[in-house]
């Protein structure tokens, strides 16, 4: 048998008291707000954000907003509308690039080839030339924007 309690406006089953509800209620709260994400709550292994568009460069060895980067890639292949952008972020000795691009997620870091004047960084089938075009094989996909 159920009573009303006009006071609080609940249906408090009558062999409870209203204490034990109110207790057993707070805790139903309690619990339930314990394994909420709070926003901005999503640090990675590397303190990097994903809520605030952060990412984590390995050359750099820090978290980097890609969108942010200086050196902008622009896909050669539009599909539609959008254009996917990514970028890249060079070693502070230039020896390795790192590229963050949608088809290589999180990051292809390449390694300088040749010599001054003709560097060119590689890695399988990813070549960046000095003039800043990214080549998946023989495929041009990427070049700087």
């Amino acid at each position: 048998m159920y009573t009303f309690s006009s006071n609080i406006f609940l249906i408090i089953p009558s062999k409870m008291n209203k204490k034990r509800f109110f207790v057993a209620t707070l805790f139903l709260c309690a619990a339930s707000f314990v394994n909420a994400q709070m926003v901005g709550n999503d640090a990675d292994k590397h303190g990097c954000k994903a809520s605030a568009g952060q990412t984590y460069s390995t050359v750099l060895k820090e978290c980097i907003q890609v969108f942010n980067q200086e050196l902008k890639l622009e896909s050669v292949n539009k599909q539609g509308a959008a254009d996917f952008i990514g970028a890249v972020v060079f070693s502070v000795d230039k020896k390795k690039a790192e590229v963050f691009i949608k088809e290589a997620a999180p990051s292809i870091v390449l390694n300088r080839k040749g010599k001054e004047g003709s560097y060119t960084w590689v890695k399988g089938e990813y070549t960046l030339s000095q003039a800043f075009t990214l080549k998946k094989g023989d495929t041009e996909i990427y070049k700087s924007k």
